[in-house]
């Protein structure tokens, strides 16, 4: 995830069969939120709170394209933690898409099924184009926080600087 500058992280994606996901996001306000949730389920907003708000996503297993989609500007998810205790988490703006398209990653749904068939053909026509590219500053970053970490950090770096609009590789 950190690798790949990425806020969220499915267990499938890196080939572990759980329904689990991590992630370490800010939210709009600034605020970073670090932790994971097994068996998520997302709660429905009630249908006179529900706002949408359309930015920008993109995604490890898509990488490069970055897409507008249309979000719940608010999520909760509940699930277990690795105890196995109950966890609530709610998230608002950027915080809430992480929470939204990790859950989706685990209902087996990408971020480029919610868009319309023309956006989704660009996009993976985009991502063909920069594929190369992303992969190869993939591998530039894992030298690097392999370098930082052999120097000993306290905590993985995270490449999402407060109040940044970003899920995955790309520019904000």
């Amino acid at each position: 995830m950190y690798v790949a500058e990425g806020a969220g992280l499915a267990a499938h994606q890196v080939d572990v069969d759980l329904r689990l996901f991590v992630y370490d996001c800010y939210d709009d306000d600034g605020v970073r939120h670090v932790g994971h949730v097994l068996n998520p389920v997302v709660e429905p907003a009630a249908p006179d709170g529900r706002r949408l708000l359309d930015a920008e996503e993109g995604c490890l297993s898509v990488p490069g394209p970055r897409v507008g989609v249309h979000r719940e500007e608010k999520a909760v998810v509940r699930g277990l933690d690795k105890e196995g205790n109950e966890v609530v988490i709610e998230g608002s703006g950027y915080f809430a898409r992480c929470l939204l398209h990790e859950t989706d990653h685990l209902n087996g749904l990408l971020y480029t099924d919610r868009l319309t068939k023309r956006q989704r053909r660009s996009a993976l026509r985009e991502m063909d184009d920069l594929i190369e590219g992303v992969f190869a500053r993939r591998v530039e970053r894992a030298r690097s926080i392999g370098a930082a970490h052999r120097a000993g950090p306290e905590q993985p770096p995270h490449p999402v600087p407060p109040l940044a609009v970003r899920t995955g590789d790309g520019a904000p």
